[in-house]
């Protein structure tokens, strides 16, 4: 059985329960992964939880004007981690928020936290990678090869590439469902491809 997490928005900062009322402008998903861009929109006081059965699900929510200016401000610490792939995706993922109307931005943790098991698990891990892009992190490219120095990287973002699958120095691992999720029906922006001799 498959495992997403999902972004989506909505006009009031508590969480959907089951499907009455719901009215999502935009409702994004990524299985097995918490993309990139959705733990760049983000911060710690974002977090909240839900209740589920007996247990206690961690999830974020945010102003949706807070997190395209979140987003923006963060655009340095994401280009420096992604120096060949990240703008044209990252453009319109902001563009895609920018145009919504709706007032909240949540992301909800709660299936891909059964891989998990408990939500302790999760809540830790959470917590971590939402200070991956809090400032820039210490990587570099040369030429058309994307490589990352993990010498001074920040404990955050080394946390959501391990959770994510994606290896350092090896741009085949990074795909757009690690990057921005996608969603049912067409994806607002392209899929990343990256050739043989553009990946060096």
């Amino acid at each position: 059985m498959a495992h997403f997490s999902y972004l989506y928005s909505s006009d009031r900062p508590e969480p959907y329960e089951g499907t009455e009322g719901r009215e999502e402008q935009l409702y994004l998903s990524a299985r097995y992964r918490l993309p990139i861009f959705w733990i760049a929109a983000f911060e710690k006081s974002d977090l909240r939880f839900i209740q589920v059965g007996q247990k206690q699900w961690p999830y974020t929510v945010a102003e949706r004007q807070c997190v395209v200016e979140r987003l923006q401000v963060r655009r340095e610490s994401i280009q420096a981690v992604l120096p060949h792939l990240w703008h044209l995706t990252f453009d319109q993922f902001v563009d895609v928020l920018s145009k919504n109307q709706q007032h909240f931005i949540h992301m909800n943790l709660t299936d891909i936290g059964l891989m998990l098991d408990e939500p302790d698990d999760l809540e830790i891990r959470v917590k971590v990678m939402l200070t991956a892009f809090e400032k820039p992190p210490f990587c570099w490219s040369r030429g058309p090869r994307i490589l990352f120095r993990l010498r001074d990287y920040n404990p955050g973002l080394k946390r959501l590439f391990a959770f994510n699958g994606i290896s350092p120095g090896k741009p085949n691992t990074l795909d757009i469902n690690s990057l921005a999720g996608g969603w049912f029906g067409d994806m607002p922006w392209e899929p990343v491809t990256i050739s043989k001799s553009r990946a060096g």
